[in-house]
């Protein structure tokens, strides 16, 4: 690794060890997490409302962004698509699609960041052979963002 390169690294781990002792001021934070993650805070703040607002209705495992968001060649106007990973029993997958979209609709109505979620139980996940479209879930195992 270059100079550089570890020198951006230390940074970026003294910034995140006084995010978590408290030590940063909340302006701050956003900044930090936004060059180390990439993802612009209208993103971050959409994903972090409708995933508060979907954790009420489902038994959330985890979010990972993925598409142009994720690889950070999105326009202003890109969705934003978000795989929601499920514990439990499964669900029919278009009811359930369609009742996060609902979610996702009033979260781009107050964010202006349009959500598209895509619903994926965790053994789904751990065996994307057994989901709808294999390939894409391999995709987004490697070029998404966990949120």
């Amino acid at each position: 690794m270059d100079k550089v390169l570890l020198d951006d690294l230390a940074h970026n781990r003294k910034e995140i060890a006084a995010i978590h002792r408290g030590g940063l001021a909340p302006d701050r934070v956003a900044e930090v997490q936004d060059r180390i993650t990439g993802l612009d805070a209208a993103t971050q703040r959409a994903i972090r409302l409708f995933t508060q607002r979907i954790a009420n209705r489902y038994d959330l495992a985890g979010a990972i962004l993925f598409g142009s968001r994720a690889r950070q060649t999105h326009r202003p106007d890109s969705d934003a698509d978000v795989v929601i990973l499920l514990h439990g029993e499964h669900q029919r997958f278009l009811p359930t699609k369609l009742d996060m979209a609902d979610v996702a609709f009033d979260v781009l109505l107050e964010t202006g960041v349009n959500i598209s979620p895509l619903p994926v139980w965790v053994d789904e996940w751990a065996h994307p052979e057994t989901f709808s479209n294999p390939r894409l879930l391999k995709t987004i195992a490697r070029e998404g963002v966990r949120l």
